[in-house]
């Protein structure tokens, strides 16, 4: 039993300790980090809004290449179609917060939703003037469908034709 507790206690150091190939979660490595927000709940029928939030931990300016690609995926997670693309170039400055907001029109989604059912946003994020400096974020949506309120304009029965109104929004 005390052996057992002994390399339970090993495991345990060894899942605390920083690691050169962590995930990220435990180094404190100086670079860059992101994330995908959404700014509202992406329903069917509506733009989507998000934003890519980027943050820089050290002491350097960094001139970016930032690549926003956003895909309908499959239920299976296969990409079906590409939405559309976005390629900018903007400096980080040290120890700031950059927010680059991302707009994607149901003008532009919506006829490539009909065979799929999510969408997956990835930006690939690479330091300009270090160019092994990579990062990559991704967040998979799935577009909600909308609220639908039914209002009778009169009243009715059982197993009787009515007529409802539904007003456009």
């Amino acid at each position: 039993m005390e052996k057992e507790r002994d390399v339970y206690n090993q495991a345990v150091k060894r899942v605390n300790i920083p690691e050169e190939n962590s995930n990220g979660i435990h180094d404190n490595k100086p670079g860059v980090s992101m994330k995908i927000v959404e700014l509202t709940k992406p329903v069917s029928g509506k733009d989507i809004d998000l934003k890519l939030v980027l943050n820089s931990n050290d002491n350097e300016t960094r001139t970016l290449v930032i690549n926003v690609n956003v895909q309908a995926m499959r239920y299976n997670g296969i990409p079906s179609s590409q939405i559309q693309t976005e390629l900018k170039e903007q400096k980080l400055l040290p120890n700031q917060d950059l927010t680059i907001p991302i707009h994607i029109p149901f003008s532009v989604y919506g006829e490539k939703m009909r065979e799929s059912n999510s969408i997956k946003v990835s930006a690939v994020v690479t330091d300009k003037d270090k160019s092994e400096a990579v990062y990559i974020t991704e967040k998979d949506l799935v577009p909600e469908s909308p609220l639908l309120t039914i209002k009778v304009s009169t009243a009715y029965s059982q197993h009787c034709h009515f007529a409802i109104l539904k007003p456009l929004q």
